[in-house]
């Protein structure tokens, strides 16, 4: 897989790399190289990461507009971090010049004398190992370049689809599914990996020697989720699934930062962690088709405004599950929001919401890294309204969930500092409502010991 698109500014390349990582997988090298430079910068691509990163391509060549960035500073636009780091988008905006920038950001457990500490942070860390900052000038972002490399990305990853399926013995109904995501996401294979074997769902690059199949009904994801509806660890859970994806495969698809995915919570699953290395996963969808906005969560409604008649629909919920759910009065009243007519849950059923997804104390060690989260919700909810999949109603979920989240797990000794961020972004959600959401910068990540209010306008690094 490699891509080369030219400009006059520069050019931009996706390689592939012939070594492998330090585990045993392929991995790219993002490479951006100035006209006139003898050098270019490089950003390395997990195998992992490589479809969100295509897909990012096309959706920001088609929906980022620098113009609504005033000030100077780093606003988010989209990301993929896990317990771990990963990458996220920026518009970099700094005396006047506009950059797409993309980092790393990577877990931290040391405090600033090196000490390891129980608190873990996301930082960014321009002194990595491994190149964590690669910047796109606005000259090519405004260029019908991006655009074609991103066209070209994607239908390499369909190429890549095409090579394993030529490989593997495949059913029908995959053999015709269009969309390389869900291909990889319904394929596991029991690969050679090192020294090992290693049993997960298929990716790009991967080798198609000593190769084992096994063709998933469903999303590896839905499965999963499917799977610990009783609590369970993730080898438990591999024991359900059959053996088809090992424990280290499904810890990372279960993450204790999939609570707070978009891709979790379209399914009406609400992933929880119960204990060290146990998950539970309870689905409810009288939850969102009484409350698709998970008003219950927040402190206070916005004011009404006008908008579209259309009740708002949520993605978890068809029409007649939101009409049972008006029927049982589990909603008894509606908000008129920017996206349409909210239905708000009753009083009783509020209450029932809120205990229900209320954060076990199991989280309470994460606690910081989901402030930091919450930051970063607040700021991408409104500066690529919609996301990765253009689907504003799951930003406004996933923000009501982490400001809940938050308001609980301080609750005994956050501190004022933390309550009045915390309400910051709850006003954010109101504001998106309410269709009046401005682009919020970013500066720093908040960490303990360290103040939280808005941070300073930083564009530099």
């Amino acid at each position: 897989m490699n891509i080369l698109v030219k400009t006059r500014s520069g050019s931009l390349a996706l390689v592939l790399l012939t070594s492998a990582s330090s585990a045993g997988f392929p991995y790219y090298s993002l490479e951006w190289h100035p006209s006139g430079s003898a050098e270019p910068s490089r950003y390395f691509i997990w195998q992992s990461e490589l479809p969100w990163l295509c897909r990012s391509f096309a959706v920001l060549a088609m929906r980022l507009d620098f113009s609504r960035f005033r000030a100077d500073g780093l606003y988010p636009l989209l990301a993929q971090l896990g317990p771990s780091g990963g990458p996220m988008w920026f518009a970099q905006i700094q005396g006047g010049g506009a950059n797409l920038t993309l980092r790393r950001y990577r877990d931290i457990w040391k405090d600033q004398e090196g000490e390891k500490n129980h608190t873990r942070y996301l930082i960014f860390d321009s002194l990595g190992k491994f190149p964590l900052q690669l910047r796109l000038p606005a000259a090519f972002v405004h260029s019908e370049a991006l655009g074609d490399f991103a066209r070209q990305c994607l239908a390499a990853l369909d190429q890549e689809v095409q090579r394993l399926e030529g490989a593997f013995s495949l059913p029908p109904q995959l053999r015709n599914e269009r969309s390389s995501e869900a291909f990889f996401q319904r394929v596991a294979v029991r690969v050679p990996v090192k020294d090992d074997f290693r049993r997960l769902l298929a990716f790009p690059g991967m080798p198609v020697e000593q190769v084992e199949v096994s063709a998933l009904h469903e999303p590896a994801l839905v499965a999963a989720l499917r799977a610990c509806e009783q609590s369970r660890t993730p080898e438990e859970v591999s024991a359900e699934l059959g053996q088809v994806l090992d424990g280290r495969a499904l810890f990372e698809l279960l993450a204790w930062t999939q609570r707070y995915a978009p891709e979790v919570l379209r399914t009406g699953y609400i992933l929880t962690p119960v204990e060290q290395r146990k998950i539970v996963a309870v689905k409810d969808l009288k939850v969102y088709a009484a409350d698709p906005l998970l008003s219950a969560l927040q402190p206070t409604l916005p004011e009404p405004v006008p908008g579209p008649d259309r009740p708002v629909q949520p993605p978890q919920c068809t029409e007649q599950q939101l009409l049972a759910a008006r029927k049982r009065a589990l909603s008894t009243a509606s908000l008129s929001t920017a996206f349409g007519q909210a239905a708000l849950p009753s009083t009783e059923w509020a209450q029932t919401i809120n205990h229900f997804l209320r954060p076990p104390t199991a989280l309470n060690i994460y606690r910081w890294r989901i402030f930091q989260l919450m930051t970063l919700a607040a700021s991408l909810a409104c500066n690529l309204p919609g996301g990765l999949d253009n689907e504003p109603l799951l930003e406004l979920q996933r923000l009501a969930l982490l400001t809940h989240d938050v308001t609980h797990l301080f609750a005994e000794d956050g501190g004022d500092d933390i309550h009045k961020h915390t309400e910051a972004a709850c006003h954010q959600w109101r504001d998106l409502l309410q269709g009046r959401a401005q682009p919020m910068y970013l500066g720093v990540l908040p960490k303990r010991g360290e103040k939280t209010s808005a941070p300073a306008r930083r564009g530099r690094r």
